[in-house]
């Protein structure tokens, strides 16, 4: 079955991402409704895939950006989830209603500054482990990606250019189906493998005909499968007298650290920060927020010259907890359709071409220089030659899609 022969029932466009209109209202909400819906999301096509990364690829420098700049930002904000969250607005509610329709309650200022730094600290506390396993889970995922660059430098110099190749294929898409058992709720055959294949022409039919075969059991079975092979490939030569055992060994030292790498990955996506925690983050700030809400508008004098600093007040209050909650949630599961997720696409282009490149065959083949960038563009069929030129492949740098035209040389 091949990736353009694939019919999407429920395809879905770049308009209409997860991150879009009523999903969005969902994921503000914790994503209860998106849960009860279970699989009737449809999952992205490769070309929504494509622009996504396209997407993350431009916000990359927003973080190195001006104030103004950066202030004037919507899309990569909390804000955006802000205004959809219902308890915001429950607070918003509460703050009114007691500044406007309750007598002074005479509550204690000492109050509002022990239940603020308490809150704080929890948060923050919270919002750190987050981060830790964020940039963890990131450095393993691109880890990955040096243990098959460390292997082609081997395979280079131990292994005929064809059957080196092959060995380099096998663990790029380990890999790619690494990826697909860590998110299956994204990623699919469909989506990520078939088309990269078909770009890439990692596996012949039968490979593939045999990774169909296996049952995905969300623990790496695709990836295991794979080395397993390459193992294989590896012991002919060893038997065949071409590789001694020692050079093998060095093989198989990176080779294992591909595969520790992806089952680091999946240990993060097995074990996330304990509910137990998660929930207690929740509650409390569920109450804290009607609470400071109720302690400024009871505190404040009844001056409309200031009525606007309680509001404001309220307002940061809400942003604080609210964002930091949000920030935890979007980077607690890095594979998804987040602006903030992981650009996996990305990892796979880069681990894919860059080994492959430092076979001669296949670079004199696929790679060309770009006449108006200067950059090396991968090209997915050799380029015809003719008296006058040769058509090569512009791509627009971000190593995900490419685009033909014709350049006189």
């Amino acid at each position: 079955m091949s990736f353009t022969s694939v019919v999407h029932e429920t395809a879905m466009t770049p308009s209409s991402l997860t991150e879009e209109g009523f999903y969005q209202l969902l994921h503000a909400n914790n994503s209860f409704l998106l849960s009860v819906m279970g699989d009737s999301k449809p999952k992205p096509t490769y070309e929504d895939l494509v622009a996504i990364e396209r997407r993350r690829s431009k916000l990359i420098p927003k973080s190195y950006a001006g104030s103004v700049f950066v202030l004037l930002s919507w899309r990569p904000t909390v804000l955006r989830y802000l205004v959809f969250d219902f308890q915001f607005w429950i607070t918003i509610a509460v703050y009114t209603a007691d500044r406007f329709y309750v007598t002074e309650l005479n509550l204690p200022v000492s109050a509002l500054v022990i239940i603020v730094g308490f809150i704080s600290f929890l948060l923050t506390f919270y919002l750190q482990n987050v981060l830790s396993r964020y940039f963890a889970s990131n450095n393993t995922a691109k880890d990955c990606g040096g243990a098959i660059l460390d292997s082609a430098y081997l395979c280079k110099t131990l292994f005929s250019e064809d059957k080196a190749i092959k060995i380099i294929k096998y663990m790029n898409v380990a890999y790619v189906t690494g990826f697909m058992e860590l998110a299956p709720e994204l990623f699919s055959f469909s989506n990520l493998l078939e088309p990269l294949n078909e770009k890439y022409d990692y596996l012949d039919e039968v490979d593939m005909t045999k990774l169909r075969l296996l049952r995905i059991n969300d623990s790496g079975v695709y990836p295991r499968e794979i080395i397993s092979w390459t193992i294989d490939l590896i012991q002919e030569e060893v038997k065949a007298g071409k590789v001694s055992e020692y050079c093998a060994a060095q093989l198989y030292k990176k080779l294992f650290r591909l595969r520790g790498s992806i089952g680091d990955l999946f240990k993060f996506r097995s074990l996330p920060i304990p509910f137990v925690y998660v929930h207690f983050v929740y509650f409390l700030s569920f109450i804290y927020m009607p609470l400071f809400a109720i302690l400024v508008a009871d505190n404040f004098p009844n001056n409309p010259d200031i009525e606007v600093i309680g509001v404001l007040c309220v307002l940061l209050n809400c942003t604080f907890v609210i964002g930091l909650r949000d920030i935890g949630y979007r980077l607690s599961d890095p594979f998804g359709l987040h602006d903030e997720d992981f650009q996996v696409l990305g990892f796979i282009t880069f681990a894919t071409e860059e080994s492959l490149r430092l076979f001669s065959s296949w670079a004199q083949a696929h790679i060309r220089e770009s006449t108006t960038t200067g950059k090396a563009i991968y090209m997915k069929t050799p380029a015809p030659v003719t008296s006058n030129g040769i058509s090569i492949s512009i791509g627009d740098g971000d190593g995900i899609d490419d685009a033909r035209v014709n350049q006189d040389i």
